[in-house]
């Protein structure tokens, strides 16, 4: 059921990303804009000592744009999921709903594209093992992106950041994690 709600998010996302009305309002500003991310996350604490090695975070944001005149801070709306394995049959998945922040480090210096991502969300954790637990929950990331530019622009962006989801029974989730992000439908 989790999975059939994600997937009807995903498709609702796009369909509405891809109307003409919104390409047509596209611009600079990240208005509109389509990315999806994948990263590689490495656990810490209880999720590492129960044998979960890695963990795959996948996800799609939506664009707002800049929040208000005078600033280069950008919004976005978006889901993710992130999914690994452990010892004694462990599985642990996590998904959810989010909304963020791009800070841009470097704004007076294009040829710098360093940002700072920030997202805050709810999501839901479960563990299973034969038995399942599961705890909805405030969560989110925060992350250093660089992007790598072909004229003005963002081709791919790298991520070096921190994650912290929801616990269950006590056992933690959390950790870092190294990514991409690939906008799709940029100018």
């Amino acid at each position: 059921m989790y999975l059939a709600m994600l997937a009807v998010a995903t498709i609702a996302a796009s369909s509405v990303a891809s109307a003409p009305s919104l390409r047509a309002q596209m611009s600079g500003d990240g208005k509109g804009a389509i990315t999806l991310n994948a990263a590689l996350g490495l656990p810490q604490g209880d999720h590492k000592d129960a044998g979960v090695d890695t963990m795959i975070l996948i996800g799609a944001d939506y664009g707002l744009g800049v929040i208000g005149q005078g600033t280069t801070a950008s919004s976005f709306v978006g889901i993710l999921g992130a999914f690994g394995s452990g010892d004694n049959d462990l599985d642990s998945r996590t998904f959810g709903v989010h909304y963020g922040l791009m800070f841009p480090l470097t704004p007076n210096n294009p040829s710098l594209p360093l940002m700072l991502k920030a997202q805050v969300g709810y999501y839901n954790t479960r563990l299973s093992n034969g038995d399942s637990d599961e705890k909805w929950a405030i969560g989110g990331l925060a992350a250093l992106s660089y992007g790598f530019k072909s004229g003005d622009r963002t081709n791919f962006s790298l991520e070096l950041g921190y994650y912290l989801f929801p616990e269950v029974n006590g056992a933690d989730n959390n950790g870092f994690f190294v990514g991409a992000s690939f906008p799709l439908n940029t100018r």
